[in-house]
């Protein structure tokens, strides 16, 4: 099957993309985790007016998804540190 015979793709394996340097990786570690503590407390507040019946379920919903977004975020983050560094 050669739907396209003028393209040619050319693949080379073994080359890593361009890392971040550790002081930068540490630094958004630093601002992930930093955000991760405030949408934390903004969660627990949530929580609270929520049992108050003061914002509804689905707006409770975005602040604990925003905190698994963050979660998410700083374990990618110190998966790609262990990487770089390993």
């Amino acid at each position: 099957m050669n739907l396209f015979p003028q393209i040619d793709f050319f693949v080379q394996q073994g080359k890593q993309k361009p890392g971040l340097s550790i002081e930068a990786q540490l630094g958004g570690i630093a601002e992930v985790e930093r955000m991760l503590r405030a949408a934390k407390k903004d969660w627990n507040r949530a929580r609270k007016d929520h049992k108050q019946a003061k914002i509804s379920s689905e707006e409770l919903f975005d602040y604990e998804w925003r905190m698994r977004e963050l979660e998410e975020e700083l374990r990618k983050l110190k998966e790609d540190g262990e990487q770089s560094v390993g």
